[in-house]
């Protein structure tokens, strides 16, 4: 009989075998270097991405400047892309456990604005990097169908965590998409804005005023 893998995501996946073969001992160290050779790979592609254009940088330019092999970069990202989009990674990160945890006491849509604050703040630390990726996103014409990909991936997985937690039918999950949906646009929408001034004001203030207006036309 073959033998039958569990499925694991890709990036989760990438990580766990990476580990596996490491003594306990040495877990917080590999994972420290991880963490520091990934950041290195993001700011040498965002580097090379603004100074030559995205669709020009390849895999191989990344790494001639960063201490890594072009086999161990698929360790951490498996294309270029993915480098580009790993702020929405990121920011993923941080808000489907929270969301987990914020609809226990809200419903969805304030849910998913205290999310996007926390986003928000965690953005605000480090404006520039994200305004530069932000901005790679928004303006490159090859990244905007991946753009939209990773907002819909977002929306599904929102209405998926709300329906489980939350102990809703199925015929209500029509209404979470929406919501879930209507709230990304809300935050892009603030992202945007945010990045088009030079993230001279807060992120987290964009966020509030999206929300804000969002949730006052809800109401008409």
């Amino acid at each position: 009989m073959k033998s039958v893998k569990k499925l694991v995501p890709h990036r989760v996946a990438k990580a766990a075998s990476a580990r596996t073969a490491l003594p306990a001992a040495g877990e917080e160290h590999w994972e420290a270097r991880r963490r520091r050779l990934r950041q290195e790979l993001i700011d040498e592609g965002l580097r090379q991405f603004q100074a030559r254009g995205f669709d020009a940088v390849t895999v191989t330019d990344i790494v001639e400047n960063v201490d890594i092999s072009r086999r161990s970069f698929f360790r951490y990202f498996d294309s270029k892309e993915d480098l580009a989009f790993s702020w929405m990674d990121d920011s993923g990160e941080i808000i489907r456990p929270m969301l987990r945890e914020s609809l226990r006491k809200a419903g969805l849509m304030a849910a998913l604005r205290d999310c996007f604050l926390e986003a928000a703040a965690r953005h605000d630390s480090d404006p520039e990097r994200i305004t530069q990726l932000t901005r790679l996103a928004f303006e490159t014409p090859s990244l905007r169908g991946r753009y939209q990909y990773e907002y819909v991936r977002w929306e599904n997985e929102f209405a998926q965590i709300a329906q489980q937690v939350l102990k809703l039918s199925e015929a209500r999950r029509y209404e979470l998409h929406v919501q879930s949906a209507l709230a990304i646009t809300a935050w892009a929408s603030a992202l945007q804005e945010w990045a088009r001034h030079d993230h001279r004001k807060p992120l987290r203030g964009y966020v509030i005023t999206a929300f804000a207006i969002l949730l006052k036309n809800s109401t008409r």
